[in-house]
């Protein structure tokens, strides 16, 4: 029912005598200019989030007017917009969702955003890219402490790194640096030092640790916390500080895994409880 009364209200708004429609033909509208990625092109797998950009200013309207499908399956996605970014919509993959390899296809329909005045584009888009290369998943272990680096393809273990100290690896994420992936981290402690946070690249012999601010004891994580910005140039972290009995938040930025920020949240986290 409530399908049909969405598609009702869409027909009315797309409607020639509705109010916002404007004079006949482009003039005053919306138009899409610009995506990234751009249409026809090729990226390398690890790609996090798409972005249109249209020639004016433009508020969300109906989320759901954009699809996205790769090799004509639909990928379920978020659909926001940022702020200082008044031209533009960003689209995230849903929970359990990814951007991996294969051939895309981005329909942008006519009521995802308004203008100033209401007005919304009169004709569909339709975008195509393609994201190449053969992608690796990972997996840490809690018996063998270290995480194995796997070949999608072929589900072959390429290597396996070792956790510092032999921490547990509660939380994987990685993200692409030129051509190959660093790959974050989360320890169930710091090992004292609040160092609970370890990145490396497919292939290292051992993992480096992240310097993390706490409040003068330890960081500790029994679930992973972890969550990459839009554009893959932050990572956030949650943990719980030990000494202050809080929850803190680290911001990495993920070319160089240096902490840039660190924020102690206001409510209290028991030491033995997920943040």
């Amino acid at each position: 029912m409530l399908r049909r009364l969405r598609a009702f209200l869409l027909l009315i708004l797309l409607a020639p005598s509705a109010p916002g429609c404007g004079s006949s033909g482009d003039d005053g509208r919306p138009n899409l200019v610009a995506s990234v990625p751009a249409s026809g092109t090729t990226v390398e797998s690890g790609l996090t989030s798409l972005r249109l950009t249209f020639d004016e200013p433009v508020r969300l309207f109906l989320a759901y007017q954009v699809q996205v499908f790769r090799e004509g399956v639909f990928v379920g996605m978020r659909v926001f917009q940022l702020p200082g970014e008044e031209r533009s919509v960003r689209l995230t993959p849903l929970f359990g969702q990814a951007l991996t390899p294969g051939n895309y296809v981005v329909r942008v329909l006519e009521g995802l955003v308004l203008d100033a005045d209401e007005h919304y584009a009169l004709d569909p888009e339709t975008l195509t890219f393609q994201v190449g290369g053969t992608p690796w998943f990972f997996v840490g272990s809690p018996l063998t402490n270290q995480v194995t680096t796997i070949d999608d393809a072929t589900l072959a273990a390429l290597s396996s790194t070792p956790t510092p100290g032999g921490r547990d690896p509660v939380g994987l994420l990685a993200q692409r640096q030129g051509t190959l992936p660093r790959v974050f981290v989360q320890l169930a402690n710091g090992g004292g030092t609040g160092k609970a946070l370890a990145e490396f690249f497919p292939g290292d012999a051992a993992m480096g640790e992240v310097t993390l601010t706490t409040s003068g004891g330890d960081l500790a994580a029994p679930a992973a916390a972890l969550a990459l910005d839009p554009e893959g140039v932050f990572l956030y972290a949650a943990f719980v500080d030990v000494a202050a009995q809080r929850v803190r938040v680290a911001r990495v930025r993920t070319a160089d895994a240096l902490e840039t920020g660190s924020l102690l949240l206001s409510f209290p986290a028991a030491a033995d409880s997920a943040p």
